[in-house]
C-alpha cells in the first residue's frame, strides 16, 4: 500500500465499524488519502458490475456520440479508446444507492459537517491492454487558510469504489501530504515521477475488489498505463 517512507494509512474495515473514527478522519486531513475496506454487500458489488458493464460495452463497440462518454488516444496504437462515462448514478440504480451509503454519508458529516453538495459522478475504466493512462493531476488547489464563508477547513472530496482489483501496472498512485500543496509547490508531474518523486511518500493504492479510496480533490494521484492485464474500473 506504501513506501517504505510512507505514513502507515489506518486500517479501515466497513464490515466492522459504522463511520471512519476521529483518528482516521485526522490522517485524512493531514495526508490527504484513505483506503476503506469491504463497504459494499456481495450483492451490491454485483449490482454495479452487471449495469455498468453495458456502458463500457457500448463504448467499445463504436465511439459514442454523447459528451458523457469519453475518449483518449492510446499512447502505444494512437486508437482512441474510452476510459471515462459521466453521470452513472443516472445511468445506473445500483450508482444511486451508493449515493446514500450510511458509512460514506457519516464519514462525510465527520469531515464536512452536516451540510454538503453531491457535485459530480463518474466512471473510470481501463480497456484489458488498451488501457488510457491517466497523468498526474489533481481537481483543484488548496481552500486560503482564511477563505470566506467557509465553516471547514477541507476541499471537495473524492469518493472512489474500485470494482475489479488493481495490480501495481494499473493501480492508483497519490502522493500523501499533496492536499496540503499549494500553487507555488516546485514540482511539475512527467512521466519518470511515476512514483518516483523526492518531495514526499507515494501511496500505491493497489486493492482487491470491493474497496475504496477516498482523496481530497486537492491531492496529486494518477493512474499508470497498464500492461495487459485485469482491467480497474472503478
Amino acid at each position: 500500500m506504501t513506501t517504505a517512507a510512507s505514513p502507515t494509512f489506518p486500517f479501515i474495515d466497513a464490515a466492522k465499524q459504522t463511520c471512519i473514527t476521529p483518528e482516521q478522519a485526522q490522517f485524512f486531513r493531514d495526508y490527504g488519502l484513505l483506503h476503506i475496506r469491504n463497504l459494499l454487500q456481495v450483492n451490491e458489488l454485483n449490482a454495479l458490475r452487471e449495469q455498468t458493464l453495458p456502458l463500457v460495452q457500448k463504448a467499445m463497440a463504436t465511439k459514442v456520440d454523447d459528451r458523457d462518454y469519453v475518449y483518449k488516444k492510446h499512447r502505444d496504437t494512437g486508437k482512441e479508446v474510452p476510459f471515462r462515462i459521466e453521470y452513472v448514478i443516472d445511468k445506473t440504480t445500483s450508482g444511486k444507492a451508493l449515493l446514500g451509503h450510511p458509512f460514506i454519508l457519516q464519514s462525510i458529516q465527520l469531515l464536512q459537517g452536516r451540510n454538503f453538495l453531491p457535485t459530480w459522478d463518474s466512471m473510470v475504466f481501463k480497456l484489458e491492454g488498451m488501457g488510457a493512462e491517466i497523468a498526474w493531476h489533481r481537481d483543484s488547489q488548496p481552500y486560503p487558510e482564511n477563505a470566506a464563508d467557509i465553516d471547514h477547513p477541507v476541499s471537495a472530496i473524492n469518493v472512489d469504489f474500485y470494482l475489479d482489483g488493481s495490480d501495481l501496472s494499473n493501480c492508483l498512485w497519490g502522493i500523501l501530504g499533496s492536499n496540503r500543496w499549494n500553487i507555488r509547490m516546485p514540482w511539475k508531474p512527467s512521466p519518470s515521477s511515476m512514483g518516483a518523486t523526492s518531495l514526499t511518500p507515494r501511496a500505491r493504492c493497489r486493492s482487491r475488489s470491493n474497496r475504496v479510496m477516498c482523496f481530497f480533490t486537492a491531492s496529486w494521484r494518477c493512474m499508470a498505463r497498464p500492461r495487459p492485464s485485469p482491467k480497474c474500473a472503478g
